[in-house]
């Protein structure tokens, strides 16, 4: 006989909260995205459409990006809103890409160029601060 606790201990649709990532940077959903806060902060977020084309030409960037910051303390996340719908309303997200920065319990909204240095600059003047 099954007990009841076993069925719940398995219950692979509600989600996992395990923070997978890519080339050193998290893939965040909506199951991990609190987790990653809690656990990863200062961490800086991209959150990009699969099918942009601004947001394929920004890939190699932000790659730059985690590049630059590998030895900082800043951690680096990345979020697929066509995927993770309700992490695009609850961030009212409304261009693409979007960067991020996570710290202190709020965030600051990247504006400049979607160049790496810019960007890795930005993020490590913000968290000094």
């Amino acid at each position: 006989m099954i007990s009841l606790l076993s069925v719940f201990n398995y219950v692979p649709f509600l989600g996992s909260t395990k923070i997978e990532s890519e080339n050193g940077i998290m893939i965040l959903t909506e199951n991990n995205f609190k987790k990653a806060l809690d656990e990863h902060e200062p961490l800086l977020v991209k959150f990009y459409l699969p099918w942009c084309n601004r947001c394929r030409n920004f890939a190699p960037e932000y790659l730059k990006v985690g590049e630059m910051l590998k030895n900082s303390h800043i951690n680096m996340g990345q979020v697929d809103v066509e995927t993770e719908k309700a992490l695009l309303k609850e961030h009212k997200i409304k261009a693409f890409p979007a960067v991020r920065l996570f710290r202190n319990g709020t965030y600051i909204n990247y504006m400049g160029l979607q160049k790496a240095e810019h960007i890795a600059a930005w993020a490590q003047r913000h968290c000094e601060q």
